[in-house]
């Protein structure tokens, strides 16, 4: 608004000139520029897994936030309201991760991240005249470990004594988070060296396995 003559300039979304006319004079010709601050426009995901997962690539739209297992790898694709001068990932532990532009789009700038721990960033964004995006967006990985398997002998459930010629029944159970691929019993007799016995050795993807051992 200008207080002397009450005008109002509405939203302005591109170059323009302007003069003011009053009672058959006419002022200097004004000139406004317009200009975007950079910004982040939408946040995609392409998530590989690892082999150990047995899982198949899955993208993520519009997303700020991953959650994913140990060792997998997200490529980011960050669309922009603009081409920039510079785009980074600055985490929390104050690494930076430089985006590289896409060969198919100069407003899309990407980076591959691997997923080993948890880890939040910042996306910081420069233009040609220097100005930065105002309020940085966050950018969330949230890994989850690959957590042992978890083992229990379900039979006997305390010491046995048999004889040299009796055979004794082992029963046990294998559970795990992404499957049991193979297993086996290692067993000792008196001070000899230990012996390995796979008793799969077809290989497989059940999470869980019940086995009797003779």
């Amino acid at each position: 608004d200008d207080p002397l003559f009450g005008a109002r300039i509405g939203i302005v979304e591109s170059n323009l000139s302007y003069a003011v006319e009053y009672d058959g004079q006419r002022t200097e010709e004004f000139r406004v520029t317009a200009f975007d601050y950079p910004r982040l426009l939408q946040a995609d995901a392409q998530i590989e897994f690892p082999s150990y997962a047995n899982h198949e690539p899955e993208f993520a739209e519009d997303v700020r936030q991953v959650t994913a297992v140990e060792g997998s790898i997200v490529n980011f694709s960050f669309m922009l309201n603009k081409p920039v001068a510079n785009a980074v990932l600055v985490s929390d532990g104050g690494q930076n991760v430089p985006l590289e532009t896409s060969l198919n789009d100069p407003q899309v700038y990407e980076a591959t991240l691997p997923m080993q721990q948890s880890r939040h960033y910042t996306l910081q964004l420069t233009d040609a005249q220097g100005r930065g995006n105002k309020r940085p967006p966050l950018i969330s990985l949230n890994v989850l470990p690959n957590r042992r398997p978890d083992i229990k002998l379900t039979f006997p459930g305390r010491d046995q004594r048999v004889s040299p010629l009796e055979e004794m029944l082992v029963t046990g159970t294998i559970r795990d988070d992404f499957g049991v691929v193979t297993y086996g019993i290692a067993y000792t007799i008196g001070d000899a060296v230990p012996n390995f016995v796979t008793l799969d050795p077809q290989g497989g993807s059940m999470q869980q396995v019940s086995q009797h051992i003779r």
